[in-house]
């Protein structure tokens, strides 16, 4: 979830993003049987389900579209989060999709489960998914992403 809270923090909350010669940055994911400690995907859901209440509190509804079992998780206090975020005087999620990420805007009407469940029928994925795309069963299409 690193990666999602500075994004938001970068785009929405007057950060910079530099370009730096002769740097790396990478992140290496590790498979299963690599990994130096156990996670367990209720730990990854339960982050991210921290960070949508902060960084998408206004699109939260989509967030449990696609996490549907974080709706029940006890999160915990947030209570410094939030005091950062207004402190920081962050813009709008709107804002981001606008103006920044024009897919995920897309994307957002588009959102579709892989994991069969009878509660959620109406949002199973029916085509095969994109490589790499895990939310969705269709990408933007290439013309539409050129004009957004």
């Amino acid at each position: 979830g690193d990666h999602f809270e500075l994004t938001m923090k970068v785009w929405r909350c007057g950060g910079r993003i530099e370009i730096i010669p002769c740097s790396r940055i990478g992140h290496l994911f590790r498979e299963v049987a690599t990994r130096p400690y156990s996670v367990h995907e209720w730990q990854v859901v339960h982050n991210y389900a921290r960070l949508a209440q902060i960084w998408a509190s206004d699109h939260l509804h989509l967030f449990y579209r696609v996490k549907p079992q974080a709706r029940f998780m006890w999160l915990g206090d947030l209570t410094e989060q939030r005091k950062k975020y207004e402190e920081l005087q962050c813009k709008s999620l709107d804002w981001y999709l606008d103006n920044i990420d024009h897919e995920l805007k897309w994307e957002s009407s588009h959102l579709c489960l892989w994991t069969w469940n009878p509660v959620n029928y109406f949002s199973w994925c029916k085509k095969p998914y994109p490589p790499g795309r895990s939310t969705i069963d269709h990408m933007m299409p290439y013309q539409e992403f050129m004009e957004a």
